[in-house]
């Protein structure tokens, strides 16, 4: 058998930038700003994470192999230490207890049965190591999941590598001698977990009519999920120590929407993303017209985005034709580290494969941007000042992000303004980012309910981007690569029947000249590697879509 400190030796770099790249498990902790926290981390990345918000984090065992991470959050103490020199110290004199013990491991690539001598080591010595209300989080490959039987086969139940059994857990737990005990199950993806299941169970919001998202639900529902899930979340908690931070958001978020007799709201779901990036939905129990969803945003660009979309959902409100099918927003503020934006959740699934109400939903969405369009709509003269407001900005950006394109974006310049010297268009609300995945649709019907995430939007934007989002990512959606579906439906217009007719539609109900779409088509590719990707260093992948933008470039007719 490994002893302790071997148990945890070594570094692993990949869980280091997947295992732990979304930072939403650790809203399951009580509150961790001026916390001194002991983390069981040897990769260094749940430490990294903690000490975004923590007083000081301490790694056990673990090689300095990340020296920067030292440095992280400017002024936040992370060091490492050994099991030994920590129980040495936790007898001297002076000795500042932790308030929390941390050990997330969804790959159990440390917290398997060869640290059990760790862990009965650190919980047996938990009055000395942890302040009267201080917590221990535990998270664990569950033994009972269907990915450890699967690696269970041709192997030893009893090797070191193992996951932990669950009634050694259990046991160790009982160490502590805690007041309260919360569990939850997790699912994972490559080892990172991305949803945290609620005593409800599973329930698929997207791709719903799949038949793997129902068997999802049949074997992670109410009873399923704490047995089969691939991780097992635990927090154990001392005294009277704050319960975890989650609960929290849920009270606070949960009282916007509640009326007069409601019971106190529920966790119904919280997905995980990267980036420290949470979505919670909760409200009261039962019942799910009075529920709202908080996006944890933890990130710059992702607290920048939801700002930029809080007035839009504001503008959006004041729309009646489309403010029924658009998120309200209810309440914004900080949350640790975190922005908590909240929205009034509009219940419905949405979808990023071909499932059957594709092209249903492909109609309604179509629908809603008709109407958006047509109730916002106005003729804009394409003057010089109206090209410096409408176009040049969208040049701008794309140059910003793609310098290498300076020579085909300035030829553009030149040819746009030749093309729309002397014209009107229509402009329009503009989504931005219209692609199908941020379509809510009712189940069975496909009828639409509400388009969401308005990041992009833009009061005064350009006509006809938004359908052309919606179509190319259609394509996506049945497996294109983004580049091949802009070059067949933008470039050489190789439109479907389906989509030439939604195509004739809205150019017929927003009177849009068709001399224009040459240059729409245009400052749509332009607009999307400008303001919605980035397209990083990979030059084939420049190369192919420069290709494009010079060919939209030479496309379009001369005045």
């Amino acid at each position: 058998m490994s002893t302790p400190s071997a148990a945890l030796s070594g570094t692993d770099t990949h869980v280091f930038w997947s295992a732990n790249e979304g930072g939403g498990w650790m809203h399951l902790l009580p509150p961790t700003a001026g916390k001194r926290l002991l983390c069981i981390d040897p990769a260094g990345a749940a430490a990294w994470m903690l000490a975004r918000e923590a007083r000081e984090v301490v790694r056990l065992h673990a090689p300095p192999t990340w020296p920067e991470l030292a440095q992280v959050e400017a002024g936040r103490a992370l060091a490492s230490i050994s099991l030994a020199s920590l129980l040495e110290g936790a007898t001297a004199f002076g000795f500042e207890p932790f308030d929390g013990i941390v050990a997330h491991d969804p790959r159990g690539s440390s917290l398997h049965r060869g640290a059990l001598p760790l862990l009965r080591a650190l919980l047996e010595a938990a009055d000395r190591l942890l302040s009267p209300d201080g917590f221990v989080y535990l998270g664990l490959r569950n033994a009972g999941s269907l990915q450890a039987w699967r690696q269970r086969l041709g192997r030893s139940s009893a090797e070191p590598s193992a996951p932990l059994p669950r009634h050694e857990v259990q046991a160790l737990m009982r160490l502590l001698r805690p007041t309260r005990v919360r569990s939850w199950p997790c699912l994972v993806d490559q080892g990172r977990v991305v949803e945290v299941l609620t005593d409800r169970g599973y329930r698929a919001t997207k791709n719903r009519e799949r038949l793997a998202e129902r068997a999802k639900e049949r074997l992670y529902g109410r009873r399923g999920a704490p047995l089969f899930a691939p991780v097992k979340a635990l927090l154990a908690l001392r005294g009277e120590s704050a319960g975890p931070a989650l609960d929290v958001l849920v009270q606070r978020t949960g009282v916007l929407r509640a009326a007069a007799g409601d019971p106190p709201p529920v966790l119904k779901q919280c997905l995980v993303f990267s980036g420290h990036k949470a979505i919670v939905s909760a409200g009261p129990p039962g019942r799910d017209d009075r529920d709202v969803v908080a996006v944890l945003a933890g990130d710059a660009l992702s607290i920048r985005g939801r700002s930029i979309e809080a007035p839009q959902l504001d503008a959006l409100s004041r729309i009646p034709s489309v403010s029924a099918r658009v998120p309200r927003r209810l309440d914004e503020f900080a949350f640790g580290q975190a922005r908590c934006f909240v929205l009034e959740r509009i219940p419905g699934v949405t979808l990023d494969v071909p499932v059957p109400p594709l092209e249903r939903v492909t109609d309604g969405a179509l629908a809603f941007l008709l109407q958006l369009h047509r109730d916002t709509a106005r003729s804009t003269s394409l003057d010089e000042a109206g090209y410096e407001h409408h176009v040049e900005p969208l040049l701008q950006a794309a140059l910003r992000r793609n310098p290498d394109f300076e020579a085909t974006l300035a030829r553009a310049d030149i040819r746009l303004r030749a093309s729309l010297a002397g014209r009107s268009w229509p402009t329009v609300f503009q989504h931005g980012d219209c692609k199908i995945e941020n379509v809510i649709y009712e189940p069975g019907s496909g009828r639409v309910l509400s388009v969401i995430d308005w990041e992009h939007a833009r009061p005064r934007g350009l006509p006809l981007l938004d359908l052309h989002y919606l179509l190319v990512y259609n394509r996506i959606v049945r497996c294109a690569h983004w580049t091949d579906a802009i070059d067949e439906l933008v470039v050489r217009q190789q439109w479907s029947r389906a989509d030439e007719a939604r195509l004739r539609r809205y150019r017929a109900e927003l009177q849009l000249d068709p001399a224009l779409e040459p240059a729409l088509r245009l400052l749509f590719l332009v607009h999307h590697v400008g303001c919605r990707i980035h397209l990083h260093r990979d030059p084939p992948l420049r190369a192919k879509v420069g290709a494009m933008l010079a060919n939209l470039v030479e496309g379009l007719p001369p005045r």
